[in-house]
């Protein structure tokens, strides 16, 4: 797995630290940070296979290059300047992106 990572890392040009986490207790993953550092929590408990895992992993290092670039800010709710705070979920713009990337990460690197 560190591979996968490892190889979306390089080809997104994240040069933040990033750290990968697995909870295999919760269901869902998320991705916080800045420029410096971004943080990865994988729930494992919602990968029940390797695909899913992967798509998981995927998705949130979409956002952790979203966020080590500046584009996402999670504290303005804001994406590209955008402010998506009143958006529902499926609709975020940084979301949009991360869906349509993740199948593309996968199918690259799995």
């Amino acid at each position: 797995m560190n591979s996968f990572i490892n190889n979306i890392i390089a080809e997104m040009g994240i040069t933040a630290a990033v750290d990968v986490d697995f909870d295999p207790e919760e269901y869902s993953s998320f991705c916080t940070g800045d420029e410096d550092f971004i943080l990865i929590e994988i729930g494992t408990k919602g990968c029940p296979n390797e695909r899913q895992l992967k798509t998981a992993i995927a998705h949130e290092l979409v956002h952790a290059c979203q966020i080590a670039s500046g584009s996402l800010d999670l504290e303005n709710l804001t994406f590209n300047g955008q402010d998506y705070s009143n958006m529902e979920y499926m609709d975020r713009p940084h979301e949009i992106e991360a869906y349509k990337k993740e199948k593309e990460l996968v199918k690259r690197y799995s």
